[in-house]
């Protein structure tokens, strides 16, 4: 019997626990965690730096390496034995075809922004994201100021700058969209279209405990901030590094809730849909022998 999948409502709290069981993920194999993390983060930076295809390649390779670091946390948590290589395994797995076809729609996703970046500021932004115009060259206290000065008219006088801005909300917000898609076409067998279906259908109906997990992250994220300005008071020396090692766990926090919140909304989804399926089954058998009954 084929048991159809429903996405189901967690109550809020569940968002809690989602974010203490990321931080149990990490704690278990920290080291595991943090080098899978830098791995994948270095492989998208070194793609983005192609000229021509950088920003188009790494969108190719962002749900494939999503899913690798989903599957390092799903061997995490079951005791399975587990190396950070492993975050690869999107790329190399029985299910690149499919992760790799998510990756078409996040690479149309990044080339029609470029795109539309051309009305914006004239191509400029698009020429930087093909490699083939040199990055902004702006002291950052200087924009810091002006855009304190008059946002409005900072934008204005630096449209290249608006352009990044919007590019980087549209894709963060179509990432976050997605979050669970590569997960369901690794785990439960669906095409892209149907990943993104169900992705977006979990997350509209458990937006709740997503907001509580948020909230919560964002408290962790300041933390860091806070612990990376007293570390700069007191030992500037090891501002860089401490900074980079609080970014480097921050990302790895981010892709362990991930899956945690879809563990848990997937494994109350599944469990309901088998309990409605077993009592339909037990529903029709009983309405059919209440007829053959009656036909005696």
């Amino acid at each position: 019997m084929i048991i159809p999948l429903s996405i189901t409502r967690v109550p809020m709290a569940n968002g809690f626990t989602w974010y203490k069981n990321a931080w149990q993920l990490i704690q278990a194999q920290p080291l595991i965690l943090l080098l899978a993390t830098g791995w994948a983060i270095m492989t998208l930076m070194m793609m983005a730096s192609l000229p021509f295809i950088g920003a188009i390649a790494s969108s190719f390779l962002t749900p494939m390496l999503a899913f690798g670091l989903a599957d390092i946390c799903q061997k995490i948590r079951t005791r399975t034995p587990v190396n950070p290589l492993q975050v690869f395994s999107g790329v190399f797995g029985k299910q690149r075809n499919r992760l790799f076809s998510l990756g078409v729609f996040y690479a149309t996703v990044a080339l029609g922004c470029l795109l539309l970046s051309q009305f914006i500021d004239g191509g400029r932004f698009m020429q930087m994201g093909l490699g083939v115009a040199e990055p902004i060259n702006t002291d950052p206290e200087l924009l810091a100021q002006d855009f304190a000065s008059n946002p409005i008219a900072f934008f204005s006088k630096h449209p290249t700058i608006l352009a990044l801005a919007l590019f980087q909300i549209v894709t963060l917000t179509i990432t976050a969209l997605f979050t669970y898609a590569p997960m369901f076409i690794g785990w439960q067998n669906t095409n892209a279209s149907q990943a993104i279906t169900l992705s977006l259908i979990s997350i509209g109906r458990n937006i709740l405990p997503i907001l509580l997990a948020t909230i919560l992250t964002l408290f962790t994220l300041f933390g860091f901030i806070a612990t990376t300005t007293v570390i700069a008071m007191a030992l500037p020396m090891m501002t860089y590094f401490i900074s980079l090692f609080l970014v480097l766990l921050n990302f790895t926090f981010l892709y362990a809730i991930s899956y945690t919140s879809y563990y848990n909304i997937l494994s109350t989804s599944l469990n309901k849909s088998i309990q409605a399926s077993v009592t339909a089954a037990i529903d029709a058998s009983s309405k059919a022998s209440e007829s053959d009954e009656n036909n005696l």
